[in-house]
């Protein structure tokens, strides 16, 4: 394989807990092991039950007109648990060779 090996926990949507070990997502039973496919369709793949989060990656609308986001930028997911918030263009070509330059580019993160 090249690269980096990648698995699908969910499209959609994401339940997120937190426990002992740290943030978690998994699928709603409704729709685990399904992807849309642009264009193409719904298709079934293989999922992990469960992944750690380590970060949560919005999409940035073609019209924002705010280029540079705010240092140490995080995504609150309760009063007292946050994610680093990563912004990516939506009319990006290479929207995950981007995230992953900027979750490289913090020290917490390691790729």
């Amino acid at each position: 394989m090249l690269g980096l090996e990648a698995r699908l926990i969910s499209d959609d949507q994401l339940l997120v807990h937190a426990d002992r070990d740290g943030i978690k997502g998994r699928a709603p039973d409704t729709i685990r092991g399904f992807l849309e496919l642009r264009y193409a369709g719904i298709v079934q793949l293989p999922a992990v039950d469960e992944a750690m989060l380590h970060a949560v990656a919005t999409l940035v609308p073609p019209d924002e007109k705010q280029r540079l986001p705010r240092e140490n930028e995080v995504f609150q997911l309760t009063e007292r648990i946050a994610l680093p918030l990563l912004r990516i263009p939506a009319w990006s070509r290479n929207p995950l060779s981007l995230a992953l330059a900027l979750l490289k580019s913090r020290a917490s993160f390691d790729v």
